[in-house]
């Protein structure tokens, strides 16, 4: 099984008073897990509000760009609706499925968003191969 994953550090503190961080990231073919052709490419950000004045009980989301090695943007991703982040630490998870098997060495691009995505709440951080 070829698998990619990186785990990345936080984006420090924004003006806001979150961080934010992809924990894990991974690019894994499907075939030999399902009946499935091609590769999933999968993250999970987390967040922590550290002032609780800030983005509690507010509208967010979270966008993921999938890149190739060349940096040309194969997809974006992002939660079909809003959350609302009623606690100040938690995680949020999205996937991209791609048809190609041989589809290699994508870089990950992830960042929160207000709820309309128009917004940037926090830096963008990547996970590269």
């Amino acid at each position: 099984m070829n698998q990619n994953q990186s785990n990345q550090s936080d984006t420090g503190p924004s003006s806001n008073g979150s961080t934010f961080k992809i924990r894990w990231a991974h690019f894994i073919p499907l075939s030999p897990l399902s009946d499935s052709p091609g590769n999933q490419v999968k993250t999970m950000q987390g967040y922590m509000v550290q002032n609780s004045s800030t983005l509690l009980d507010d509208s967010v989301n979270a966008i993921m760009e999938v890149y190739t090695s060349n940096q040309t943007l194969l997809r974006t991703s992002s939660l079909p609706e809003p959350i609302v982040l009623d606690d100040w630490k938690g995680s949020i998870q999205l996937a991209i499925t791609f048809d190609d098997p041989s589809l290699q060495n994508v870089t990950r691009r992830a960042l929160l968003t207000d709820g309309q995505k128009i917004v940037p709440l926090s830096e963008p951080i990547e996970a590269k191969p």
